[in-house]
C-alpha cells in the first residue's frame, strides 16, 4: 500500500527525469503527504519534519542558500493532486512564500479553488439527498403544529444542557445522551472559515462550543463577537497552541518544554483574551493536542474550569474530501450512538463537510447540544483566570 501512495501525486513524475533538486522537492512532497496519511493524531502530523510549515521554512533556506530552485518547487506542486495540494493551502497563500512561489503562486491557487468549488458542488448534491421533507398538509390552512413539525425537520431544536464546574469537570463524551451529539471547533477563530462556519450552523440553528486560541482572538475581535452574538458558548485553547505539560511530546512538539509558569500563563492568556472582548468568557478549555498532566488538570479545577477532551475526532486535518471527514465523523457516532465532536475551524474542508455533516445528524434524528455552565451568570463573568 505504500508503495502505492509513492505514485499516487502525479503521473507524470513516472515520466519526467528529474533535476537532483527537483527530485529533492518530490520526495519531500511524497513524504509530507504520506505522513499525514498515517498521522494517527494531530501532535503526530505536527511533529512531522514534513508538516508542510517546516517544509516550506527548509525550501526559503534552501532558495536563500542556493540550494533549492523554485521552479522546481513549482512545477512538483503544480503536478501534485489537487486534494493532496490542500494540505499545503495556507503556506501556497502565506506572503512569507511569494519569493519561493512569484511563478506559480496564481496557477496553484486557481487549481484549489477549483477544487473546493467542484467539493462544494458535490456537498450541495449530498445535502440535497438527506434532507428529509415535511409531509404536504392534509388540509388547506396550516395549523401550527404542522408549521412546529415543518421548521423542525429542516432546522434542530434547542437543546441547552448545564454542567457543573464550580469543582473541576472533565468532558469525554461530554456526559450526551444517546441521540445527542456537542460539536466542538479548535484553533480559531480564521477569518474566512469561521465566519462560514458560523453561518452554516445558523442556517441550522445549531449551536456549538468554540475553543478559541488567544492570538487569533487577538487578530479577528469581531469573529469571536460574532460567534457569541450567535449564541455560542466560547472557551479557551492556550495563547499560541503550544504542547503545555512537562512531557518529552511536548518538548519534541515545541522544541522545547515549558515551564509551570509558561503552560498556566498560555492558559490564562487565552481566557483573559476573550474576556478583553466580550466582556465574559465560558469557563471551558481544552488542552492543545489534548496533551495535559495532573499538575494543569488541578489548576483548571481550582479555577473552575471544565476541561474537555473529545469522543469522535473528524481528523479535517488530513488531505480528504470534505464527503470523507463527514462519513469518518458520522461513522463514528453512529458506533458510539452519540458524540463530543472534535472539529477545527481554522480548515477549510471542516467549513465545507458541516452543511452535509448537520443535514446527516438532522435527518437520521440527532439533536445538537448546547453546553453551558451551572452557575453561568456568575462564573462567566467573575472567572478566577482572569482580570476584572
Amino acid at each position: 500500500m505504500k508503495k502505492l501512495m509513492l505514485f499516487a501525486l502525479a503521473p507524470t513524475f513516472l515520466l519526467t527525469a528529474c533535476s537532483p533538486g527537483r527530485e529533492k522537492v518530490r520526495q519531500d512532497v511524497i513524504v509530507s503527504v504520506q505522513d499525514n496519511a498515517a498521522a494517527k493524531t494531530l501532535a503526530d502530523w505536527h511533529v512531522s519534519t514534513n508538516n508542510p510549515e517546516k517544509l516550506f521554512s527548509r525550501w526559503n533556506a534552501g532558495m536563500v542558500a542556493g540550494e533549492i530552485d523554485p521552479k522546481d518547487v513549482c512545477e512538483t506542486l503544480k503536478e501534485t493532486d489537487a486534494e493532496k495540494l490542500t494540505l499545503f493551502e495556507d503556506q501556497i497563500k502565506f506572503k512569507s512564500n511569494e519569493a519561493l512561489l512569484k511563478d506559480c503562486q496564481k496557477d496553484l491557487d486557481e487549481k484549489i479553488e477549483k477544487y473546493w468549488q467542484e467539493q462544494k458542488q458535490e456537498i450541495q448534491k449530498l445535502q440535497e439527498q438527506k434532507k428529509v421533507e415535511a409531509p404536504a398538509p392534509t388540509v388547506e390552512v396550516i395549523v401550527p403544529e404542522a408549521v412546529e413539525d415543518r421548521v423542525a425537520r429542516t432546522k434542530f431544536r434547542e437543546n441547552i444542557q448545564y454542567r457543573d464546574t464550580s469543582r473541576g469537570y472533565y468532558a469525554l463524551t461530554a456526559d450526551v445522551q444517546p441521540k445527542e451529539v456537542l460539536l466542538t471547533f479548535d484553533d480559531g477563530p480564521h477569518p474566512k472559515h469561521t465566519a462560514a462556519i458560523l453561518d452554516t450552523l445558523k442556517s441550522f440553528n445549531a449551536k456549538a462550543l468554540f475553543f478559541h486560541q488567544g492570538r487569533n482572538v487577538r487578530a479577528y475581535p469581531e469573529l469571536v463577537r460574532k460567534a457569541a452574538a450567535g449564541g455560542h458558548s466560547i472557551g479557551s485553547h492556550s495563547m499560541t497552541h503550544l504542547c503545555l505539560p512537562m512531557k518529552q511530546r511536548c518538548a519534541s512538539n515545541n522544541g522545547r518544554m515549558l515551564s509551570d509558569s509558561e503552560a498556566k500563563n498560555e492558559i490564562r492568556g487565552a481566557h483573559q483574551e476573550i474576556y478583553n472582548v466580550l466582556g465574559w468568557v465560558d469557563p471551558f478549555f481544552r488542552f492543545p493536542f489534548g496533551e495535559s498532566s495532573t499538575e494543569l488538570k488541578q489548576f483548571l479545577a481550582e479555577n473552575s474550569m471544565g476541561e474537555f477532551y473529545w469522543s469522535v475526532d473528524s481528523e479535517d486535518w488530513k488531505a480528504k474530501t470534505p464527503q470523507a471527514v463527514v462519513d469518518d465523523t458520522m461513522a463514528q457516532v453512529r458506533r458510539r450512538g452519540k458524540g463530543n465532536l472534535l472539529f477545527h475551524d481554522i480548515q477549510r474542508r471542516t467549513a465545507e463537510a458541516l452543511p452535509l455533516l448537520l443535514q446527516t445528524l438532522l435527518s437520521e434524528g440527532y439533536s445538537v447540544v448546547l453546553l453551558k455552565a451551572t452557575n453561568e451568570e456568575h462564573i462567566r463573568y467573575n472567572n478566577p483566570l482572569v482580570e476584572l
